[in-house]
């Protein structure tokens, strides 16, 4: 007996979205919760090979293809999970690798759990509904990360809280993107100005080449504090701000005194004279997102100055005095 299957087009282009929605989602989860994120190609890509496998079990199972039963074995959805992660975040070592995939398993079987009960609940009688079962699944990534880990809360949060800075010295200006971070109570021991710690790549174009080579060598050793005080003049810039963090239990950070700094959030602009900028020589955020880091103080300062007060979540600390 001859069978014959009718496949529609709208219904193939629905579960292909759908599915890659899904293995995107997880994914990303999954760099996130395990702190190895990746670069949003590359998770697609990971993607559509989840998305191409769930293809050839779904033709195989309507007998369009052979092999349903080997596409089904545990080693074969393992392995396919494992070259997703292997693309995906290409993990150097195999502890890292092991973790990614216990992370992606874990997150995969509860999503994947609370979809299909949404679907058989929501469903009339043995026919389950697909439509909630997605939203359902797509929800529990969601759901699992916010609260297991609160990436989706840091996330909003930090967008939220991400503000512009512009460093002016010597008739020249950087702009930088900045994270406003409660963790960053730093103060110049002597003035009490309020320290904004900026990286040193973000103030190339202001400060001159022989200042950037001093900063650049001041780990090395106090010679170069010699250079900037008297060879380059800048006794009446420079400064040395103590803090402590989990690297350096009693560190000192070079810092200056810029002609001003303004800052703006909330569709409020302020300039700001006294306040020093502390150099550091090591990125702040390795994706990028932010090049310096603001003290709360700061935010205040100018919620003060706007019509409506603003309010600042608490976050962990990073950086503190």
């Amino acid at each position: 007996m001859n069978y014959t299957y009718v496949l529609y087009l709208d219904v193939l282009l629905a579960l292909l979205a759908a599915n890659f929605l899904f293995d995107y989602l997880l994914l990303w989860a999954t760099g996130e919760v395990t702190g190895h994120s990746s670069t949003a190609g590359r998770i697609s890509l990971g993607a559509l090979m989840g998305a191409a496998y769930f293809f050839l079990v779904y033709f195989a199972r309507l007998g369009i293809i052979p092999g349903y039963g080997y596409l089904r074995f545990p080693g074969i959805v393992l392995g396919v999970g494992g070259l997703m992660i292997w693309f995906t975040f290409q993990p150097r070592l195999w502890r890292r690798f092991a973790s990614l995939v216990g992370s992606f398993v874990g997150i995969g079987l509860i999503a994947g759990g609370a979809g299909l009960a949404a679907a058989y609940i929501t469903g009339d009688g043995s026919s389950p509904n697909p439509l909630w079962g997605t939203i359902m699944a797509l929800a529990s990534i969601l759901l699992v990360a916010e609260l297991g880990w609160g990436v989706v809360h840091r996330r909003v949060w930090q967008h939220i809280y991400y503000v512009p800075i512009e460093v002016g010295l010597g008739g020249k200006a950087s702009r930088i993107d900045a994270l406003v971070d409660t963790g960053n109570r730093l103060q110049d021991p002597l003035t009490g100005r309020p320290v904004i710690v900026v990286e040193l790549e973000q103030l190339l174009n202001v400060l001159p080449p022989k200042v950037v080579e001093a900063l650049k060598h001041f780990a090395d050793g106090f010679g170069s504090i010699d250079t900037l005080v008297d060879e380059l003049g800048w006794g009446a810039r420079f400064c040395l701000v103590p803090f402590s963090s989990l690297g350096a239990a009693n560190g000192l950070m070079p810092g200056f005194r810029p002609d001003y700094v303004k800052v703006t959030a909330g569709g409020n602009q302020i300039t700001l004279h006294r306040v020093i900028i502390g150099v550091c020589q090591e990125p702040l955020d390795k994706s990028g997102a932010y090049h310096a880091l603001v003290p709360p103080d700061v935010l205040g300062t100018i919620s003060r100055q706007a019509p409506a007060e603003s309010t600042m979540p608490k976050r962990g600390e990073s950086l503190n005095a």
